[in-house]
């Protein structure tokens, strides 16, 4: 162990994977800095830190065998491994175990990282190599960037914790027991537990370092400072003890016995730690302050697994609503000898509720018609509830298309079913429900508040754009259902439908100019020569053009439907 603080570190990696190594590499070197702002709360003088430029050597080993030798020819250079990450799982002359093993018998005082592709793996065999399970750490294979600069932190702050724990046992020996507690409790305060057991675990091991039966913790939450636990004659009895406590804060003349170390990251304030009754013995704070800065650390590590557990569940969410959208998408375009159709949905990174549908209607007795109900929609809001709404209307779309052929009687029972689950959540969703009625040769459809259609009329040349009409889904039925009206539309060979979501007429530039429903008018005329596909496409990658690099807030969601020349 080092007699004094050392800002320059040598940390061996032994993995047999140099993609892995590169990584070790890359954040190691390159995060050092990161690494030693949380470090530099150790040393002895303030001043000599901000003097002081640290950096983080990287030994890489593709084998065991190359890890003994890395570790014997540092030490014939007199040079200290502080750190080591090794891979257990390597195999070879010498394995990751064995390996561990014989590096820690040439520097016994190194900390390790124990890299592993399962927590269970050796656990036995790991624990015989260390005297204490303060002395490694597990990482669990794959680990990405974030986890792998928080394990070294960890592995760092230990090591120069140790070394200044070391300088205090020399400069005051009569502390030797309460340095020694420091050593076993400062472990306990990184290990997983929540908020309120933190605190508790705090204001308990604070009073037996300093040996005082009477303390409390106040924490910064927001702008004001709350009491959070205190012990003895700071245990509140009752919810104004809490503030009357507080007050003590304010009046440093009464602090005879009494001593006050705030709780601090850098220059972020967390909290106060208040230790009354102190003998004269235990009011030199050295010990106390190194003690709440290593607690202040725990509390600023818990709110940072806090926040990577958090990103992961939103990340979870994001996966399935994904997943929702693609897999209720149509698999197969149905095939008609009197229209073309074509859809496409382009996800924001934020999941939404489009959806498009479009298929054959089946009588109920499985006969299948040449019929073609076509539907397009959109949930207000994000996320998986907007999926699972979507995913519940094409259910019940789904399954009435075999009774019924009207476009207004689905929807006018879809607004009755919806309304008695999300009538009064503030979700809605427009939708706009088309047939092709292969009989009259012409469309029939019934809009609950959906976008604009567009038709493009291939005699004239023109698109015609018009309303579709109704109000949205999952207010009462009896508001929907007057609303919901049945109209026709006639569409001759080589006539264009283009249906969409706001996505598309309210994607936005740099400038936060939005793409607007002319400009997709002005495509579909320029397009409407070609094939259904060939016009989304064409339309989309405009709108990706527009959008250049900003990015996309919501789906982006089309249909085109191209009537036939007859053969």
């Amino acid at each position: 162990m080092p007699q004094e603080h050392t800002w320059n570190l040598n940390i061996l990696c032994l993995d047999s994977d140099e993609d892995t190594l590169k990584l070790y590499q890359d954040v190691l070197t390159s995060s050092h800095n990161r690494v030693a702002s949380i470090t530099q709360r150790y040393t002895p003088e303030a001043s000599q830190a901000k003097n002081m430029i640290s950096s983080y050597t990287v030994f890489p080993a593709l084998s065991g065998k190359a890890a003994i030798r890395t570790a014997l020819e540092a030490k014939q250079d007199e040079k200290e491994l502080a750190v080591g990450f090794f891979d257990i799982g390597i195999m070879g002359e010498v394995d990751g175990l064995e390996c561990i093993k014989e590096v820690k018998r040439i520097f016994p005082s190194m900390l390790c990282a124990v890299v592993t592709e399962s927590t269970d793996q050796g656990v036995l065999k790991i624990r015989e190599l260390f005297e204490s399970q303060d002395e490694w750490l597990y990482i669990k294979k794959p680990f990405n960037k974030e986890e792998l600069l928080q394990t070294a932190c960890n592995l760092i702050v230990s090591w120069n914790l140790r070394g200044e724990q070391t300088i205090a046992m020399n400069k005051i020996k009569e502390s030797q027991e309460r340095v020694q507690r420091l050593l076993v409790v400062t472990p306990k305060l990184f290990r997983q537990q929540s908020y309120m057991d933190l605190c508790a675990s705090v204001i308990k091991e604070a009073a037996q370092i300093m040996d005082t039966q009477d303390a409390f913790l106040a924490m910064k939450q927001g702008s004001r400072m709350e009491f959070m636990i205190g012990i003895g004659k700071y245990e509140p009895k009752q919810e104004e003890d809490q503030a009357r406590f507080l007050k003590v804060l304010e009046n440093p003349l009464d602090w005879d016995k009494g001593c006050l170390v705030p709780l601090s990251v850098g220059e972020l304030p967390l909290g106060l730690l208040f230790l009354d009754e102190l003998s004269q013995e235990t009011r030199d704070t050295e010990i106390l302050e190194l003690f709440t800065s290593q607690a202040a650390y725990a509390f600023e590590n818990l709110r940072i697994q806090g926040e990577r557990e958090e990103q992961k569940m939103r990340e979870q969410e994001l996966r399935i609503g994904k997943n929702i959208q693609e897999s209720l998408l149509p698999k197969e375009i149905p095939q008609s000898p009197d229209i073309e159709l074509y859809g496409m949905m382009h996800s924001a990174k934020e999941i939404g509720g489009d959806y498009y549908d479009f298929l054959h209607r089946e009588t109920p007795d499985n006969q299948v018609t040449d019929d073609i109900f076509v539907s397009i929609g959109d949930v207000a809001g994000k996320g998986v509830a907007a999926g699972l709404i979507m995913s519940e209307v094409r259910s019940y779309i789904r399954a009435l298309i075999p009774f019924y052929t009207s476009p207004r009687e689905i929807l006018d029972i879809v607004a009755r079913l919806l309304e008695r689950d999300i009538w009064g959540t503030g979700k809605f969703m427009s939708l706009l429900l088309m047939i092709w009625d292969s009989q009259t040769q012409q469309f029939r459809f019934t809009s609950a508040g959906h976008e604009h259609i567009i038709h493009y009329i291939a005699k004239q040349k023109k698109c015609s754009v018009f309303k579709a009409g109704g109000v949205v889904l999952g207010l009462k039925h009896d508001v929907v259902s007057p609303h919901l009206k049945e109209s026709e539309l006639l569409i001759d060979p080589d006539d264009v439908i283009v249906l969409f979501t706001d996505g598309v007429t309210e994607a936005m530039n740099e400038d936060e100019e939005m793409f607007h429903l002319e400009r997709v008018v002005e495509l579909t005329e320029q397009y409407a020569p070609l094939t259904p596909e060939q016009i989304l496409n064409n339309i989309f990658q405009k709108i990706c053009e527009f959008m250049g690099n900003f990015e996309q807030f919501d789906d982006i969601t089309m249909v085109a439907i191209k009537r036939k020349r007859p053969s």
